[in-house]
């Protein structure tokens, strides 16, 4: 029997909650707003003492959801037959194993009365830090009116606009699983999701959709969704949000402290487009024919100012433009990730870049350096020269 013909029987078997369970036309998840406390226990109640498979195909569902799992830890286990004991007792387990507190929850109140509080728990904003292509991973969680949750993921990228997109419907105890997983890397100190205000996350999706390279479509799905996933977005930008939090003091030293940090890979690089790269890394490397003849501090000198006519032309006024905002992005992830120090110098880092020549601006010849890595090896390896005079292929489309 299927599990809509199990809910037509409980609803002839229980005739005073038949026009709460007919409403619902076979959906686990909806009769969770259409019946109350007594009457979600009393049709699975009825359904593992009469319709076993069609009782665990309910408990399946509700323990994806935090309404459910109430609702099933309220149940009394020794009123039902053994089938339906059986089945309700592997639930249960299977909830103890995912690290669901059973003890400690409570049942919850007539859903009429606490569905609006249900949905507002479940709704949040996450984001990830850059990744090396200057990227940033954004979740949005929201209640689904369905049942459970819905879950969105964009990938946003200052030149690249928005480049993925996908939206996942799921229950509301598995979205809180993976939520949990998510921030647990950025708490315990390294990289991962911190939960960032809505207003400010809509405003950051707002602000690179409507700066989306004309040349380039959307992802599938995202003008479906694209206004829902701007409504209530802020004027607040992670930047002004950053420096309402801590402020712009810093010490002397910071531009230093990113420079390394960029040098050991923790940041950056944050490439420019496919083409200016390539263009950049194939005149440095015919610099590096002459180069590679000089020995001692010449050649380092010669290296270095090599280095910053290269950054000059990485960072011309859009890339740099791009760079500012990357470091004022990542700036509010390390600030809400409890990494104040370093949010201030990515601070210090962002103003650097508005300067007029970013061939002097340490952390730009250090970004430079590592997008030319194989080319300016050749300085170092002079005797591998050879006729090899290709350029990095970093992968920055």
């Amino acid at each position: 029997m299927s599990f809509p013909e199990a809910l037509e029987r409980a609803a002839e078997a229980l005739p005073e909650l038949a026009d709460e369970i007919r409403p619902a036309n076979g959906d686990a998840f909806q009769l969770l707003s259409t019946l109350d406390d007594v009457g979600s226990r009393a049709v699975l109640g009825w359904l593992l003492a009469h319709e076993p498979a069609a009782g665990e195909e309910l408990l399946g569902a509700w323990c994806e959801d935090d309404r459910g799992v109430s609702r099933v830890q309220a149940m009394d286990v020794s009123a039902l037959p053994k089938a339906g004991k059986k089945v309700l007792r592997r639930a249960l387990h299977r909830l103890r194993t995912i690290g669901v507190d059973l003890a400690a929850s409570k049942p919850v109140e007539p859903v009429v009365s606490k569905l609006s509080v249900v949905e507002d728990e479940i709704e949040g904003a996450y984001m990830t830090s850059l990744d090396p292509g200057g990227a940033v991973l954004l979740f949005l969680v929201e209640a689904n009116p369905a049942g459970g949750a819905r879950l969105f993921q964009v990938l946003l990228d200052e030149r690249r606009g928005v480049v993925e997109f996908h939206v996942y419907t799921t229950g509301r105890s598995r979205a809180r699983s993976f939520l949990r997983k998510l921030t647990a890397a950025a708490a315990s100190g390294s990289s991962g999701a911190v939960e960032v205000d809505g207003g400010v996350a809509r405003g950051l999706v707002a602000r690179i959709a409507r700066a989306h390279p004309a040349n380039r479509p959307f992802p599938a799905a995202f003008s479906e969704w694209r206004r829902k996933l701007e409504a209530g977005a802020s004027d607040v930008t992670p930047a002004s949000a950053v420096r309402t939090m801590l402020g712009d003091a810093t010490g002397s030293d910071a531009l230093d402290r990113v420079a390394a940090r960029v040098e050991r890979n923790e940041l950056g690089p944050w490439p420019p487009d496919s083409n200016r790269l390539t263009e950049v890394s194939a005149c440095l490397g015919e610099t590096m024919n002459d180069i590679v003849a000089l020995q001692g501090p010449t050649r380092d000198e010669a290296l270095d100012v090599a280095v910053a006519d290269a950054a000059r032309s990485f960072f011309d006024d859009g890339h740099a433009a791009h760079t500012v905002s990357r470091f004022e992005v990542n700036a509010y992830w390390s600030a809400l990730a409890g990494r104040e120090e370093e949010a201030r110098d990515q601070l210090k880092a962002a103003a650097a870049f508005s300067g007029p020549d970013c061939g002097t601006n340490s952390i730009a010849c250090k970004m430079t350096e590592r997008l030319t890595a194989s080319v300016l090896e050749r300085a170092a390896t002079p005797e591998s020269r050879g006729d090899d005079r290709s350029p990095l292929a970093t992968d920055a489309s």
